[in-house]
């Protein structure tokens, strides 16, 4: 056996000589249990072009946008990306093109955001000079399309979420209700999809059907049923059939009642795929995970955690083991803001957000269509999450919330199926290779890791480029 040291002590042995303590530092994988199957790891279509503190646009990141791409693909491993339209959309003037364009500042662009003014009179005839596209432009062009180019040169696919919003925030409101008016409102869907297609050659796999409902004006569980019923009509005569998401409350306690509200509609509810939710209520969330799960199973649906700004690696294990998530965003772009200014940032270096190493661990080891096997721990200071990717490799994660005097802890992993495996450790600043270790017949290892953080065993595939480097 061939083990390749790297700050680390690695023991393999048999079960039956292993800690005799089942609550010491023991984690038992269980490959024959099956859960989800993983839709991707998403991200919000949004770079650092709206400069808050200058009250105006920025396009500098524009210079290193194919290092951009790279590090959202290579290093965070992102493969879903949500497309948002926002209601503002329907007006005759084009306000995101003067804001592109330095002649409107930040402040005065975002209070258009959601002015809505209607195109005519007549939801079945649109007036192309009431939509403006110019923002869905940007996103794509510097966005979207690059990102799905360099996924597909890695033989991958990118996941599309094309999300409406409105918010209830306007510094300009209108007489236009969106949600009053579910035939208006499909009418501009089926205009975006089209615009998309017919511009872009892009086709959204899924439609959010509003974000955060219980931050607008009037979008309840009821409206939000029918607006996808009318949506749905008017996309299947077009030629779309996305999958369709909804709640996506902005707290997880709001969303069951918002989803019991909309499923009173058995129609828009036997079109639904995804049962989704926000997580900005730490203290109320973790209880109603598991009552997620259990309403999105009785009604065969997905579920999907797809909003949380300060998202860590605990988080992210909880909303896969408690809610069965099959996806999970983290919002915007996971890396710190950098600018040529006096601080001496340099623009050329990408650098990951805190707290984000671990979660990119996971993501560049777990694809799409990986399905999650049992990982489970008695002890208290661990938490464990394994996978089986479409090809095959197996990816197990085991998160050690303490660590000993030394700043060493012992991890017993039992049921870990024979193969050559890749071992990586991340805490929430950095991600460090510990080089390759074997596991035979006896399915068991004992590894003393550094310390406090995240530690994964990644199959070692076949195909360069698929080990699980950090």
């Amino acid at each position: 056996m061939n083990i390749k040291f790297a700050a680390i002590l690695i023991t393999l042995f048999a079960a039956a000589a292993c800690n005799n303590n089942a609550e010491d530092g023991r984690v038992t994988i269980a490959p024959e249990k099956t859960f989800q199957m993983i839709s991707g790891w998403e991200f919000t279509a949004r770079i650092w072009e709206m400069d808050k503190k200058n009250n105006a646009y920025s396009g500098a990141w524009l210079n290193y946008r194919d290092d951009i791409i790279n590090g959202l693909v290579e290093t965070a491993g992102l493969n879903r990306i949500r497309l948002e339209i926002r209601s503002g959309v329907e007006n005759p003037v084009d306000y995101c093109s003067q804001f592109f364009a330095g002649e409107l500042s930040y402040l005065d662009y975002k209070a258009h955001f959601y002015e809505k003014i209607n195109d005519n009179d007549d939801p079945g005839e649109a007036n192309p000079a009431g939509f403006q596209w110019a923002c869905l432009d940007y996103y794509v062009e510097n966005l979207l399309t690059p990102m799905r180019e360099a996924l597909e040169a890695r033989g991958e696919e990118l996941y599309v979420v094309f999300t409406y919003v409105d918010f209830k925030r306007p510094a300009l409101a209108s007489d236009l209700s969106h949600a009053a008016a579910p035939e208006e409102y499909a009418e501009l869907i089926d205009n975006a999809f089209i615009y998309l297609k017919e511009k872009h050659g892009l086709t959204p796999d899924a439609f959010e059907i509003i974000l955060e409902p219980d931050n607008t004006a009037d979008w309840r569980g009821k409206e939000i049923a029918a607006g996808l019923l009318s949506v749905d009509r008017r996309l299947a005569k077009s030629g779309f059939t996305p999958d369709y998401i909804a709640p996506s409350t902005s707290r997880t306690f709001r969303a069951l009642p918002y989803f019991d509200d909309f499923a009173h509609n058995k129609e828009a509810l036997s079109k639904l795929s995804a049962l989704t939710y926000h997580r900005y209520d730490p203290k109320r969330a973790r209880r109603n995970l598991p009552k997620i799960r259990a309403r999105a199973e009785h009604n065969d649906l997905e579920t999907a955690m797809l909003e949380l700004t300060y998202g860590t690696i605990d988080v992210l294990i909880e909303d896969l083991t408690l809610a069965n998530v099959a996806a999970w965003q983290q919002y915007g772009v996971p890396f710190k803001p950098i600018s040529p200014d006096a601080s001496g940032a340099d623009w050329g270096k990408l650098e990951l957000t805190n707290n984000f190493a671990p979660l990119a661990l996971v993501f560049r080891n777990v694809r799409r269509g990986a399905v999650r096997i049992g990982a489970a721990t008695t002890d208290p200071s661990l938490r464990a999450v394994a996978f089986r990717n479409a090809d095959g490799r197996n990816a197990i994660f085991v998160l050690q919330k303490e660590k000993d005097e030394e700043g060493r802890s012992d991890i017993t992993i039992d049921g870990t199926p024979a193969a050559d495996y890749r071992l990586i450790f991340a805490d929430p600043f950095e991600t460090t290779d510990l080089g390759s270790i074997t596991i035979g017949a006896d399915s068991s290892a004992t590894i003393t890791a550094p310390g406090a953080g995240l530690l994964a065993l990644v199959e070692i595939s076949e195909s360069p480029g698929n080990a699980g480097a950090p």
